[in-house]
């Protein structure tokens, strides 16, 4: 799809158009792509014609993306995603910071730390890492977040029911170890790192140190 369109069908989707009927004149597009009324409107005809948009007529233009439409722009999306993060990498750059002491009252748990040896290998340190993830990352986390992941499930002991946990293999200063979402977790800006070392310890970390996580996307 010309570069053009592409731009178009992105104005259209920042309008609302994805999930609404967008009222907006052809100058009005115009104007927002940086273009003339005459080119707008050319536009509009060609992403009609390719079914990526529906049109209403009249003197202020109603517009909808299709779901044609929306699959273009998810497909470019993933196109892009690519290009800027690399398939098989995402990296992720915070701050250690100070936990609550809650990743190692999970990790005790023998349910846990059976699955992760039968998943990665190891038994994991009880405790995990805490990272302030620096604001510019946040997308990244908020991206991974949506991705399938590696799953450790959830279980019920003693009538308390403990969530599945989200993992991504990765590295920490070349040192493997897992990048953990749990279920229950609502934070974007602090993740927490699991390892079968202390990598406060191995690392020489302390609070505020900067460090650098590259999540690997393709290993299972």
């Amino acid at each position: 799809m010309q570069a053009e369109l592409v731009f178009a069908l992105k104005k259209i989707a920042e309008l609302g158009g994805i999930e609404n009927w967008v009222e907006v004149s052809t100058h009005e597009l115009g104007c927002a792509m940086g273009k003339s009324q005459q080119s707008a409107s050319l536009y509009i005809k060609q992403l009609q014609a390719m079914g990526f948009v529906e049109r209403l007529p009249g003197k202020r233009t109603k517009i909808k993306i299709t779901e044609s439409g929306v699959k273009e722009l998810t497909a470019l999306f993933k196109d892009l995603e690519k290009i800027l993060y690399g398939r098989a990498k995402f990296e992720i750059l915070g701050t250690v910071t100070a936990g609550m002491g809650e990743g190692r009252y999970y990790l005790d748990r023998e349910q846990y730390a059976e699955q992760f040896f039968e998943i990665f290998g190891f038994r994991p340190y009880p405790g995990t890492l805490n990272i302030r993830v620096e604001k510019e990352y946040v997308p990244q986390v908020l991206a991974l977040k949506e991705k399938e992941g590696i799953m450790v499930k959830g279980f019920v002991e003693k009538d308390r029911t403990y969530g599945d946990v989200k993992c991504f293999r990765c590295t920490l200063a070349e040192l493997p170890c897992v990048l953990v979402f749990p279920s229950r977790s609502h934070y974007t800006d602090v993740i927490e790192i699991v390892s079968r070392y202390h990598l406060r310890k191995s690392l020489k970390l302390n609070d505020g140190d900067r460090v650098l996580v590259r999540v690997n996307l393709d290993a299972k």
